[in-house]
């Protein structure tokens, strides 16, 4: 079984020069990925599963909190007549694994022919192989205030996990927007929504999640407050859309575009997510107030005094 996610040009604006298309007067255009190659350009990316670096990260989300199933090898990942390519197959492929400080004389770390690893859980005995790659593991970034597109098509099946995500400079778990996750087999169902009082009608639907997720203040009942990292900021309602098509059968631009609030840039960001150039949906942390206080929740990675964001793509 093999499932492919293709990715064509990325652009990367930043707020300066009047970039190409489309025209945002004030935005510089930043060098983005156009995969105009024959192979990924490492001084760009890092893949995980790497030979090179005995295959570090290979798995990355694949652990029992996460549940993911794949382990990751650097062959998944291929770029040709300007597309990127990451495959997902449970079929062997010739590859070693990663050789320990003091290695097992009875195992063989060389190039063979491998089915998957089996998962370091015990949700299933099946792995894959798939790919991912990430500009933080060759310390790439690109500024906070930005709009980053991709330009990509993505299965929408049952059993793969594809995202394309952005975190901070120091960890998804300071902050983390996605651009693109489908949730195939949960979304396909008549969703009730408490908070909201709504049922979303998805069965047999196509759904989009972007979401924000990070550093946020919460308040316990007995009004203590504590910074903790926590996931999906903004409201079900704008972070899981139906969308109209098929996302595998052809490409689509998926986007996002952050910018610091008018009259508050030092300690507000708004999040404008898009669809083909469209604004989707817009999270702001200036909306997000801890009631009987002055303290927003979710503005917090502000602080941090490195406002980068990089790209990371998996599945």
């Amino acid at each position: 079984m093999i499932c492919v996610l293709s990715m064509g040009v990325i652009n990367v604006k930043a707020q300066s020069e009047v970039s190409e298309v489309p025209t945002l007067p004030g935005w510089k255009n930043l060098p983005g990925d156009e995969f105009n190659g024959t192979s990924v350009n490492k001084k760009i990316w890092g893949l995980y599963g790497d030979p090179k670096r005995n295959y570090a990260n290979d798995a990355y989300g694949n652990n029992p909190g996460q549940g993911m199933a794949q382990t990751y090898r650097e062959q998944m990942v291929t770029v040709k007549d300007g597309i990127l390519t990451i495959r997902a197959t449970r079929d062997p492929i010739n590859t070693g694994i990663s050789k320990p400080e003091v290695p097992d004389p009875y195992v063989d770390y060389g190039v063979i022919p491998r089915y998957p690893l089996k998962p370091n859980h015990n949700g299933t005995n099946l792995g894959w192989w798939s790919g991912f790659l990430s500009s933080r593991d060759v310390k790439r970034y690109y500024p906070l205030y930005s709009r980053i597109e991709i330009k990509a098509k993505v299965p929408y099946e049952i059993g793969t996990w594809m995202a394309l995500w952005l975190r901070h400079r120091l960890g998804a778990s300071t902050f983390e927007v996605d651009l693109l996750e489908f949730f195939v087999n949960d979304d396909n169902a008549d969703k009730w929504n408490n908070w909201e009082q709504h049922t979303y009608k998805f069965k047999g639907k196509r759904t989009l999640h972007q979401s924000v997720h990070g550093l946020g203040w919460f308040q316990d009942k007995d009004k203590k407050l504590t910074l903790t990292n926590k996931y999906n900021y903004n409201p079900f309602s704008e972070r899981v859309r139906e969308i109209s098509f098929d996302p595998a059968a052809d490409f689509h631009v998926y986007g996002v575009q952050m910018d610091p609030v008018p009259g508050d840039s030092s300690k507000h960001i708004a999040i404008s997510f898009l669809l083909d150039g469209r604004v989707r949906s817009v999270f702001s942390t200036k909306d997000y107030v801890i009631d009987g206080t002055s303290i927003y929740k979710y503005n917090e990675f502000l602080k941090t005094n490195i406002p980068q964001t990089l790209i990371v793509f998996g599945m």
